[in-house]
């Protein structure tokens, strides 16, 4: 019993002398990525051969995701769009002051195109969405590509928190990320 009036009193001091009050700190939230869509422009081949694409998206060094799952592709046409809609919830380590950042990238048999980096900050003031689209410069500066052979897609995410969305909105079906 001394214990527990000794923790109470010294959490009690430390919010006191600290000058912070219960009321100060923080709501705890639950952050996530919605990926939305896929979105195929061109896939860099001058006749409609269709591509066979895969995301993989890296939340820090050991989390990772990847769709439509390890060794399957996605077959798309130019100027078509992939429905997605798949969740997952970023981990809370991985949230530092309402902010975290996550990495997209798009796989293509027989392309390297380089990843995007999402960076995401104020989490708890607003819902957002991003548009991840290839390195058309890269490819064709870099790899020395014609502009008709540039692969040109897009991957569109949606970021939200707990907090701004009513909880019957809330995903059900969550994605897991892998280590």
């Amino acid at each position: 019993m001394k214990t527990h009036k000794f923790l109470t009193l010294f959490v009690l001091r430390t919010f006191l002398v600290a000058g912070v009050s219960l009321a100060d700190s923080p709501k705890a939230f639950r952050t996530f990525v919605t990926i939305e869509a896929y979105h195929q422009e061109s896939n860099g081949k001058t006749d409609d051969v269709p591509s066979h694409v895969q995301l993989e998206v890296k939340l820090g060094p050991e989390k990772k995701l990847v769709l439509p799952e390890p060794k399957k592709f996605w077959t798309i046409h130019n100027k078509k769009f992939q429905p997605i809609h798949q969740t997952f919830e970023v981990p809370s380590e991985l949230v530092q002051n309402e902010a975290f950042s996550f990495e997209i990238t798009m796989h293509e048999k027989g392309k390297t195109i380089l990843p995007c980096v999402i960076k995401v900050a104020e989490l708890t003031k607003f819902n957002r969405s991003y548009m991840c689209r290839t390195d058309a410069t890269f490819q064709s500066a870099q790899q020395r590509l014609p502009e008709a052979k540039v692969a040109k897609q897009g991957v569109e995410v949606r970021v939200f928190t707990d907090l701004n969305v009513k909880n019957k909105a809330l995903p059900k079906n969550l994605l897991v990320l892998k280590h």
